[in-house]
């Protein structure tokens, strides 16, 4: 919601995808429930039709603990 408020586009607009990291320790399932619920996870995001993308990491309750963009 943030990246979407921020730069005036429709949620269409937004592409937001699990970090890689994670996406493989899950896929391989070395990454638990239990791990997600402790240490939280990583997304990457992008904004279709703009220069602009970053990451969002949360924690384990899904709070926001970290957000950095740069423009591409």
């Amino acid at each position: 919601m943030r990246v979407v408020e921020q730069f005036d586009v429709p949620m269409s607009d937004a592409a937001v995808n699990l970090g890689a990291t994670e996406q493989q320790g899950i896929d391989e399932g070395s990454i638990s429930l239990a791990d997600i619920k402790k240490n939280g996870l990583s997304f990457n995001w992008k904004i279709r039709g703009k220069k602009v993308e970053g990451y969002c990491n949360v924690n384990g309750k899904g709070k926001i603990t970290e957000f950095k963009q740069g423009l591409n």
